[in-house]
């Protein structure tokens, strides 16, 4: 869940960016995702969010995220989380992101 692109940005950085609170809330509570990676500007998730004025996502992840990472035990389900992500080079090119965990 800690990929990162050209800019080091994670999937919880456009999360962040786009103010998606359920997936904000996946990735760090079902996920584990990491809440303190950098990207290549320096920025947090939450410092991410605060940027582009998502405040209850940067009051989640000022929290620490709501319990800390990846739940345990358990058997079985599924959880799916999909967003588009429009990227703004030169050819507007778009990005698919689906993460399916079993």
């Amino acid at each position: 869940m800690d990929a990162r692109d050209a800019g080091k940005a994670t999937p919880l950085h456009f999360a962040a960016f786009y103010g998606d609170m359920g997936t904000v809330r996946w990735l760090v509570e079902e996920a584990g995702a990491v809440t303190t990676y950098k990207d290549k500007n320096g920025r947090q998730p939450k410092d991410v969010a605060k940027k582009f004025n998502n405040s209850a996502v940067q009051k989640f992840l000022k929290s620490g995220g709501g319990g800390g990472g990846k739940k345990s035990g358990g058997g079985g389900g599924m959880a799916m989380v999909s967003g588009v992500v429009w990227c703004g080079g030169g050819g507007g090119d778009v990005v698919v992101v689906v993460m399916v965990v079993c």
